[in-house]
């Protein structure tokens, strides 16, 4: 039988061997989980972001507008009653410099990163013919987005009856480009208008959300203040806007 003493002092060295193997598994595990996150956050950071290059041939733009950039039409996902909406996209670099020559296009994917739209085509679906909503090709599209009709049928595919249009007009901070940090503007196209119509300027738009069938409400920034709107649809005239309160304290 092993003396009190001897067995005290074995079981005061083992714990402190599986103390010292605990904290360096917590240590290895610690370790472990730190390198994992950095592996996820330098892809998300340093990873190249992977975008289509611009297809087909045909540019409906002056040839002299080529000379440093490519503008294509791609298809967008908005299904406007009456019409189907492309966008005119636009990448830097000539169509030789993207890879597009004049008989042959490249269809692999590349590093090329497209700028926002610059236009938007409609194309009537009955008839063919097709219609530019805005003036030229120098403005900067954020996003469209159709309002949609509200019904009750469940089995009906819902249908845009307005486009709404979030752009980027002019270069207001003065830096040479079109971002976020520049003024903000909303328009709205429904079929058979000529262009589309400008009812809201803002320094930054918060949101944007049909909130019924018949209302629209943006929050946006204008000045200091947080302001909400409400708009009519399919009209978009403003109903009432109300500054966002202040945080109490």
């Amino acid at each position: 039988m092993m003396p009190p003493l001897l067995s005290a002092g074995v079981l005061v060295d083992q714990n402190r061997y599986f103390r010292a193997i605990w904290r360096l598994n917590a240590v290895l595990l610690a370790v472990g989980g730190l390198l994992i996150v950095g592996f996820v956050f330098g892809n998300l950071l340093f990873a190249p972001h992977w975008e289509p290059s611009p297809q087909g041939q045909f540019a409906p733009v002056p040839k002299s507008a080529e000379t440093d950039s490519t503008y294509r039409l791609e298809p967008t996902s908005v299904a406007l009653v009456g019409k189907s909406i492309f966008s005119l996209r636009k990448w830097n670099g000539s169509p030789q410099s993207n890879g597009l020559a004049l008989t042959e296009a490249r269809s692999e994917a590349s590093y090329i990163t497209p700028l926002n739209g610059v236009n938007l085509l409609a194309v009537d679906t009955s008839s063919g013919s097709g219609q530019w909503i805005f003036h030229g090709y120098s403005r900067a599209i954020v996003s469209e987005q159709g309002l949609e009709r509200v019904t009750d049928n469940d089995n009906e595919t819902p249908t845009a009856l307005v486009l709404i249009v979030q752009t980027i007009d002019a270069d207001t901070d003065k830096d040479g480009e079109l971002t976020d940090k520049d003024k903000q503007s909303l328009y709205f196209y429904r079929p058979g208008m000529q262009f589309a119509e400008k009812f809201l300027d803002a320094d930054y738009i918060i949101s944007r959300e049909q909130t019924s069938a018949n209302t629209f409400l943006v929050v946006y920034e204008r000045g200091k203040s947080a302001i909400a709107a409400t708009f009519s649809i399919p009209g978009l005239d403003l109903i009432l806007e109300k500054p966002v309160p202040s945080v109490p304290n």
